[in-house]
């Protein structure tokens, strides 16, 4: 299973909203075989994906959906027999490189010589997991540069600069989910219950240490909101807790 990660303000040093990045999630015994029983179903009531996937007596359910009040998205795992997880992290920008035409022609007026330059994101490595004693996933992408400053004088504008030192990346944990390395979670052992978080989290801020300090916060504050909520679909022992109540109360503001 794949899906891609956005944020509506992850806006990089040249002024394009990107994709945070792409997530992979692999089961073993493995249910997506060509041979097996498949459904997705769309639940517009619950604002969730639901797939099911395997024969009858090995039936997986995943469940995906964002926190309506919240920023996290959640990513539900149910099997009949225990089952390994592993879940990755897909980047694309990992080194600096100059942006083709195509790529820069849907909003850039402006032609600069030498080119546009893309930068590289950053992932948390494992040693700096090992000090915060958490098996999670962290990355980020810091704009040390701005096209902000040209593009307003251009036009004759006066205007903070709201690109420099935008930092935007995101967190990922599991219940039962230990690093296999920088970018990959599995199972410590087999599991039936299986709940995944993702925290996309943007500040402007001048250090990546600030950032990856709010973003904690930002976990922490979710978890604990959580706690409040009378479901936690990621089972009594998961450690994680869920906003599944607020999901289910989408419909109260969409009418």
């Amino acid at each position: 299973m794949l899906f891609y990660v956005s944020a509506t303000d992850a806006w990089d040093d040249n002024g394009r909203l990107l994709k945070l990045g792409r997530l992979r999630v692999g089961l073993t015994p493995n249910p997506f075989t060509a041979s097996s029983p498949f459904r997705q179903t769309l639940d517009l009531r619950r604002g969730m994906i639901r797939f099911v996937a395997g024969q009858a007596d090995v039936e997986n359910t995943l469940t995906l959906w964002v926190d309506a009040y919240k920023p996290v998205i959640y990513l539900q795992i149910q099997g009949q027999i225990p089952l390994t997880v592993r879940v990755s992290l897909e980047l694309w920008r990992m080194s600096e490189r100059t942006l083709s035409a195509q790529e820069i022609s849907y909003g850039d007026g402006m032609k600069r010589p030498g080119g546009l330059q893309e930068y590289p994101d950053t992932v948390m490595s494992q040693a700096e997991h090992r000090l915060d004693q958490a098996e999670r996933i962290i990355w980020y992408h810091h704009n040390t540069h701005s096209r902000w400053p040209e593009l307003a004088a251009a036009q004759g504008l006066e205007a903070a600069d709201p690109l420099r030192d935008r930092i935007f990346g995101g967190m990922i944990e599991g219940s039962g989910l230990i690093n296999a390395d920088a970018q990959t979670l599995v199972s410590a052992h087999p599991q039936r219950n299986c709940l995944i978080a993702l925290y996309p989290h943007t500040q402007q801020s001048g250090s990546w240490n600030g950032w990856r300090s709010s973003i904690g916060h930002a976990r922490h504050s979710i978890q604990q909101a959580s706690k409040r909520l009378p479901m936690n679909v990621g089972g009594q022992n998961s450690g994680l807790r869920v906003g599944y109540k607020s999901a289910v109360t989408i419909p109260i503001w969409w009418r």
